[in-house]
């Protein structure tokens, strides 16, 4: 997954009538680094004139180990510039459940930490965060929450159901 230089995959773009006579090699590639996921409910968003994906990371730890257990999210413009270097946000691993949404022009991406330690908990507590992809900006939407939704049928609903528990 080296930036700029895939060895195995990546996203790739084929007009209808390519794809309908099987004429691969006039894909394009478009985002030089492959669009990963482990959950399968997620995948690429496509809002504005970008692609919102999630892609191993290239960073590399102390030791220089390329840190590719964490997972990057970022975008890329359609016709195949503007490709980030560095993520909005890094997870710890490919494992988070998250969704890319549009609202009133600005997308976000919406994701479920686990195990997160915010307050000083003597164990870590799932908490659902909505990061604003124009401003940077990282919003605690819930706090220790239980299972989180997203809609498993429109991938854009910029809507999350959660449940939490109920004390007193």
């Amino acid at each position: 997954n080296t930036f700029g230089t895939p060895e195995k995959g990546g996203v790739y773009r084929i007009s209808k009538t390519d794809l309908g006579k099987n004429n691969y090699a006039s894909a394009q590639r478009v985002v030089p680094q492959i669009a990963y996921t482990s959950n399968y409910d997620t995948g690429i968003f496509i809002y504005g004139d970008y692609i919102y994906y999630g892609t191993p990371s290239t960073a590399k730890n102390s030791e220089g180990d390329v840190q590719n257990s964490n997972l990057d999210m970022k975008r890329t413009k359609l016709d195949g510039t503007e490709t980030m270097r560095d993520p909005y946000v890094s997870f710890p691993d490919t494992t988070y459940n998250y969704r890319f949404v549009e609202e009133k022009g600005v997308v976000y991406l919406m994701y479920v930490a686990t195990s997160e330690t915010l307050f000083e908990e003597s164990s870590g507590v799932t908490n659902l965060h909505s990061y604003n992809t124009q401003t940077n900006e990282d919003t605690l939407l819930a706090y220790d929450v239980g299972t989180v939704l997203f809609d498993a049928e429109n991938k854009e609903n910029p809507r999350v159901y959660y449940t939490m528990d109920v004390y007193d």
